[in-house]
């Protein structure tokens, strides 16, 4: 992947989190140029007014290349940049059109700068803010960065607050404090460079920026160049720079640019943070759910369900009738009376002074609970998440349509509850074994036939051998059982005794789906009810969690991308190998 693509990748990333979060999106550093492509080594000189840049820039030349511009305007207006004439076409085309169109280009003939340019910023502490934006265009297309300022101004926050937004490595920028000679009787060398050091060192760190190395730090004083550190410093920067020299220094700027810019976002948007804060609210909203609607509350919400008898009416005819089924020669005659028992049966089984009024009927009324209804309740929990996370407070959205979901959701865990009652009881229901199949079929013959005709046998004047007559008698007396009279006579007492049989099974039934239905509401309502109260209240945190995660995953790619992209250009680092990822 070319390191182009990821800075596309990472600047589209950059606005998408920050429009998801409602912020501005961070400003992202970006090195560029064509630093493996020429031999040149761009310096950037970056300072505020009257640090004494132009003196700094002729002294280093060992020439005057740079004429005074240390006016009380607007200081140094625009770039200027002094390279020797040989270099002046391998400059423009590093910078490129429209930019090179904005600077000024001075040519010399010191041979001591050839291979090197040095390129004066504007000032960036002038009061115009197109120089700074101006530096911006530029830091891109250095390899290094030379800050030149002087003992009363190196606390300038202006330019630490530009430093954070220039993509050099601390590898590649240099600290000069120049005008040391105005101070130097008051103060040592050594106590000047660890003051600067440690004030800049710590501001560094504060911005989440390597500081520089001490070793890049060098005090002087321009007008005076043979004393302090100038020569040192001279030695550092004006020399020859090798093209492996000035590759690895791209690839330096352009790895701290990806770092410093990663650190960036992640420190804007505290994406991990964010995260946290998100799944402490959903343990919040789990925790709150659970004492609000717990054990004390579900108990209520059940005795008034039981109150409900219609659902256990319902959930009892259904069971009552599969078992029915259960006996398919008797159906011609239990179906006639399954209306029957099961209206008698209501009556009998269920408490019509134990109905709700309408309103504990509904779905809401069911909810009341410690005074309060189950709507009433998530507005304060959700005014409490408002309070206890208000930087989620965005996150959460609008507030829900409480009344409309719980009802939805009260109304689906009934039925859910009178599906899992009724499925569950049928599933129990067993075939009737032989025994009790030879209880439940014997009346039907032994009531119309077999007692009648044993009583007749045992009332028949039998002599020592049947005879012939007896025979008659109790043929005439059998076939006087197939008779309407007695059949209706039998068959009314079959109905009134498997009528109370199918009473006590109904009845048996009832008690059934009483026992069983509160265990399975109260199961329903912690498995299903509260996760879905839950849900209503956690909904756009938990979609603001799936953005972010996979957002933060996008990042993590970008970043591995990146540490491959960089190890292979720093793998082919010779001039002719890194041009298709040079950006």
């Amino acid at each position: 992947m070319q390191i182009d693509t990821i800075r596309r990748q990472l600047s589209r990333l950059n606005r998408e989190i920050a429009g998801e979060m409602n912020q501005s999106a961070v400003d992202l550093s970006q090195q560029s140029g064509r630093g493996d492509a020429d031999f040149l080594y761009i310096y950037g000189i970056v300072g505020g007014k009257d640090v004494g840049k132009t003196t700094l820039i002729n002294q280093l030349a060992g020439a005057p290349i740079s004429p005074d511009t240390d006016i009380l305007d607007e200081g140094t207006r625009a770039a200027v940049a002094y390279c020797h004439g040989d270099d002046i076409v391998a400059v423009k085309e590093r910078l490129g059109p429209p930019l090179q169109d904005r600077i000024n280009f001075v040519t010399h003939d010191r041979r001591e700068l050839q291979n090197v340019v040095l390129m004066d910023l504007p000032d960036y502490d002038s009061r115009f803010d197109s120089h700074l934006a101006e530096v911006k265009a530029l830091v891109r297309y250095l390899q290094g960065l030379i800050w030149i300022t002087t003992p009363r101004k190196y606390g300038d926050h202006t330019f630490l607050e530009q430093l954070v937004t220039v993509a050099q490595s601390h590898e590649n920028y240099y600290i000069i404090v120049n005008k040391v000679d105005q101070i130097e009787p008051a103060s040592s060398l050594e106590t000047i460079r660890d003051e600067v050091v440690r004030f800049v060192s710590g501001e560094c760190t504060k911005r989440q920026i390597q500081p520089p190395h001490p070793d890049r730090l060098f005090l002087l004083s321009a007008i005076t160049p043979a004393k302090y550190e100038f020569g040192r410093m001279r030695d550092r920067l004006i020399r020859p720079h090798t093209a492996e020299e000035i590759a690895r220094a791209k690839i330096t700027n352009i790895r701290a640019e990806f770092r410093r810019n990663l650190k960036r976002i992640n420190s804007a948007y505290q994406l991990d943070h964010h995260l946290d804060l998100i799944d402490r609210n959903l343990d919040f909203i789990q925790s709150r759910i659970g004492a609000v609607f717990g054990e004390t509350y579900v108990q209520a919400v059940s005795e008034r369900l039981a109150a409900r008898q219609d659902s256990y009416r319902r959930i009892s005819k259904v069971v009552f009738s599969q078992r029915v089924k259960q006996w398919p020669v008797l159906r011609t005659v239990f179906y006639p009376l399954t209306v029957i028992i099961s209206a008698l049966g209501g009556r009998l089984g269920f408490d019509p002074k134990k109905d709700p009024t309408e309103g504990e009927a509904s779905g809401l009324g069911l909810l009341r609970g410690n005074g309060l209804s189950a709507v009433h309740q998530l507005f304060q929990i959700r005014d409490e998440m408002q309070a206890a996370f208000p930087d989620l407070n965005e996150a959460m959205g609008p507030e829900p349509d409480f009344p409309k979901a719980v009802e939805t959701h009260i109304n689906a865990l009934l039925t859910a509850y009178e599906e899992r009652v009724t499925e569950d009881l049928m599933r129990t229901t067993a075939r009737p074994g032989t025994i009790k199949r030879f209880f439940v079929y014997m009346p039907l013959v032994w009531f119309p036939f077999l007692q009648p005709l044993i009583l007749k046998l045992n009332a028949v004047n039998w002599l020592e051998a049947p005879t012939l007559a007896n025979l008659k008698e109790v043929a005439v007396f059998f076939v006087s059982l197939l008779g309407s009279g007695a059949l209706l006579t039998s068959f009314a007492f079959l109905g009134l005794f498997y009528g109370v049989l199918m009473m006590v099974m109904y009845t048996r039934v009832v008690r059934e789906v009483q026992k069983q239905g509160q265990q399975r509401f109260q199961d329903l309502w912690y498995e299903r009810f509260l996760s879905e109260l839950a849900e209503t209240l956690a909904q756009p945190i938990v979609n603001r969690q799936i953005s972010l995660k996979a957002k933060r995953s996008r990042l993590a790619e970008i970043e591995k991308g990146l540490e491959g992209a960089v190890d292979r250009l720093e793998a082919g680092s010779s001039p002719s190998d890194g041009k298709s990822d040079s950006g």
